[in-house]
């Protein structure tokens, strides 16, 4: 994994210490090469930061052939079927790297080749020959992508602050964070700042500029799947292949492992396939409620892995909060994010590189508990679900705090608001009593359900809807970065994420939904392909939101020290959003509510020290 920065010009030749201020300000997702190649009349520069992992010795970058020139993040998997194939084809390669492939195939396939590459990966292109640039994201935002566009120049990056770096101004985007197009679609806080949306590649010449799809989710084959035996044979050996894939490289490869069953799984699989015991590190809470300790080191020691349990205390996250929000560049809403970023700096200090992560199974598995609640509403069920059914019809109506037009609309679009979806709502409700009494924002939602409604979607089954809308918003904007390779990379760390597989999220995809949820239990299938590598404790196991415990509670503790002193800070007040004087009175007011209360409000004051530290590091303007 590593990280690539760009510069474009049409019009002038470009800045050199503008082009090396950005490509050193990545040294953390490369630390062990920089390497940059810059056209001849000085009008591009392709730069990259290495972290070696796959042909340690041969694969620097940027990569160049003929024409055309490379440079990658990321990981293609079986790049050595497509080597050979190629050689017997008449290329030559210079290296032993998996990066390599995709030259070549781009060569004789031109975007085509985006079929054949299998993998987390993001990559820029450069092609003399007809002065194009063609910058790639994968299928589901696994890396980072980010393009700005400022005096003539286009800037591509791997992270933001590459793009301060170089000279681009920081500058609030309020549009963005009203609308919160940040979180629900391609936006970023940041004015003239967007993200290459997943599944989507950038190409541009001197005389146009277009992002266009290659890929997406596909719920409405015709080929169902509904009979359980083949499902759980196809989708055990798709997943045991995934993970063998993803358990090649030139450096020895960890696990994270929470104790739920996507973890283990992977866990159970890889130790299996490797020859030596996995190292496998998991996050535990002072807590006991928080915490998986029993079913992860119980797990650990059925596969004979080493077990390397971080515990994180509240003063620990209060210690490394800025750090981490100035990696993730994004606000967050439980410490959780900074319970990942200990994490991976623990696994840093091992001495690893590269590790499985279980993220995405929910996402098409059907593991959260919203797509129960949504397969309860409306799947056709028997009158034993009649009750829960009421009930949840209740909870929902007392959830939206109102009910207006935008949100009416929705329903009638889909006919019914996706569960995980009132959540939010009610997030963004709350939020918006404390922004300043001039703002001006139209609901959120209604744009994103809008821009996804889809011939697909529209006729996909209300759970396979639901759980689309989270792949386009929730996962790759909040799970697979506050929570994946932000926190990761801070510290030089790949992740490769084995249910992040296209292959096998396209054969998910097929399954029905009674395949997903059965009698109530969310990830059936999952639960069945998997049961031969985990422990009963795991198999028959609820799943566990990875959260951290509430700090709020705790007014002696450094975790609210460290809000009390951000909310009061100078920062709070250049931010753009907040009428200040609203959350100052809202802190007091929370002092001295019961714990309950004061719990669910911590979100609301996490999103604010988030801004808070984002002013602080970052200190743009408005």
């Amino acid at each position: 994994m590593c990280g690539i920065f760009t510069i474009l010009s049409f019009k002038d030749k470009i800045n050199q210490t503008s082009f090396f201020n950005g490509l050193n300000s990545l040294s953390h997702r490369g630390p062990d090469e920089s390497g940059h190649w810059i056209s001849n009349d000085h009008k591009i520069a392709l730069g990259h930061r290495r972290l070696s992992i796959i042909d340690l010795k041969t694969g620097q970058q940027p990569l160049s052939k003929n024409f055309l020139h490379l440079i990658v993040n990321g990981e293609f998997y079986q790049y050595q079927e497509i080597r050979k194939d190629l050689i017997k084809k008449g290329h030559s390669f210079k290296t032993q790297s998996d990066s390599e492939i995709a030259l070549h195939l781009f060569e004789e396939q031109g975007i085509d080749c985006l079929k054949n590459l299998r993998g987390e990966f993001a990559f820029c292109l450069w092609n003399e020959n007809n002065q194009s640039l063609t910058a790639v994201r994968d299928r589901f935002g696994i890396k980072p992508l980010y393009y700005a566009q400022y005096n003539n120049n286009l800037y591509i990056s791997s992270e933001i602050k590459a793009f301060f770096a170089a000279g681009v101004p920081a500058i609030w985007n309020e549009e963005a964070y009203y609308h919160r197009t940040f979180a629900l679609q391609t936006g970023t806080l940041f004015k003239n700042i967007y993200q290459v949306p997943p599944g989507h590649y950038l190409i541009t010449n001197q005389n146009k500029f277009q992002i266009k799809r290659y890929w997406d989710f596909d719920y409405t084959s015709s080929n169902t799947i509904h009979d359980e035996q083949q499902a759980i044979q196809l989708i055990h050996d798709k997943i045991k292949e995934s993970i063998d894939l993803r358990l090649q490289a030139d450096t020895p490869v960890a696990c994270y492992l929470s104790g739920g069953i996507d973890s283990c799984s992977i866990l159970g699989v890889a130790s299996q396939i490797n020859q030596h015991p996995i190292n496998a590190y998991s996050i535990i809470f002072n807590e006991p409620a928080f915490s998986e300790l029993e079913n992860a080191e119980n797990m650990a020691k059925s596969c004979q892995a080493h077990f390397n349990p971080i515990t994180v205390s509240d003063d620990l996250m209060a210690d490394h909060f800025i750090a981490s929000i100035y990696h993730s560049e994004q606000p967050s809403f439980n410490s959780h994010s900074i319970a990942k970023y200990l994490l991976s700096k623990k696994v840093h200090e091992d001495g690893f590189k590269v590790v499985l992560s279980g993220e995405g199974s929910d996402e098409i598995f059907a593991g959260y508990a919203s797509y129960r609640d949504d397969y309860v509403l409306f799947q056709n069920n028997t009158s034993a679900l009649e009750s829960a059914k009421k009930i949840l019809l209740q909870q929902i109506q007392s959830t939206l705090i109102e009910q207006n037009p935008s949100r009416e609309t929705i329903k009638s679009s889909l006919g019914f608001i996706p569960k995980w979806m009132q959540a939010q709502m009610l997030f963004y409700d709350q939020l918006s009593l404390l922004f300043k009494s001039d703002h001006q924002a139209s609901d959120p939602y209604l744009a994103f359900i809008n821009a996804n409604l889809t011939p697909m979607i529209r006729s996909a089954d209300p759970i396979h809807q639901s759980m689309y809308l989270t792949s386009k918003s929730t996962l790759p904007n909040y799970i697979l970065t506050a929570l994946g390779d932000r926190m990761e990379m801070a510290h030089s760390i790949e992740a490769r994420l084995p249910y992040m597989d296209h292959q096998l999220v396209e054969l998910v995809s097929k399954l029905s939904p009674t395949l997903k949820i059965n009698g109530g239990i969310d990830k059936h299938i999952l639960r069945k392909a998997m049961q031969p590598y985990v422990t009963d404790q795991v198999l028959k196991g609820a799943k566990k939101a990875f959260t951290a415990p509430s700090f709020i509670t705790n007014q002696s503790g450094k975790m609210f020290q460290l809000m009390t002193d951000l909310i009061f800070s100078e920062p709070l007040k250049q931010l753009p959003f907040f009428d200040s004087k609203n959350i100052h009175a809202l802190f007091e007011v929370t002092k001295n509510l019961a714990p309950s209360e004061q719990i669910s409000l911590e979100p609301i004051f996490m999103e604010i020290m988030s801004l808070t530290a984002i002013q602080q590091v970052f200190n743009p303007s408005h």
